[in-house]
């Protein structure tokens, strides 16, 4: 699902990607450990979730929507 949700993500994949490592830093900064471990994983499977939505993107990415 994650996978699917950034490639319908398109352009904004980069920047969702950096808004990730900004909640982790506000988490780490403010002693939140547990809420900061969800963003932790989320950038370090950023890899794989790139090859999931390569694999998910439609042909034609003009036509799909996030809503």
């Amino acid at each position: 699902a994650a996978g699917a949700l950034l490639a319908a993500l398109g352009p904004m994949a980069g920047p969702s990607r950096e808004l990730g490592y900004r909640l982790f830093q506000v988490c780490e900064r403010n002693g939140w450990a547990e809420e900061g471990q969800a963003y932790n994983r989320l950038i370090g499977s950023w890899s794989e979730l790139v090859r999931l939505a390569a694999e998910m993107a439609p042909a034609d990415s003009t036509s799909s929507t996030l809503f």
